[in-house]
């Protein structure tokens, strides 16, 4: 099972990995095939944040 700062570190890289697509998405003139790219690494990144909530709620750790 992952220590708490495991979990820790992964929520950061999450944090910065949702924010870059965020701001991908925000781009001028993105083209259709890379705005539905994004939004599927954006729907990933929604999943893996459920799933360390999911984690965090098993170690006894409030969100």
């Amino acid at each position: 099972m992952p220590t708490a700062s495991r979990l820790t570190n992964a929520e950061a890289g999450l944090t910065t990995a949702m924010s870059e697509v965020t701001a991908q998405l925000d781009a001028p003139g993105l083209a259709t095939g890379d705005r539905m790219r994004l939004l599927q690494r954006q729907a990933e990144l929604g999943d893996l944040r459920d799933e360390l909530a999911v984690r965090r709620r098993r170690l006894g750790r409030p969100a």
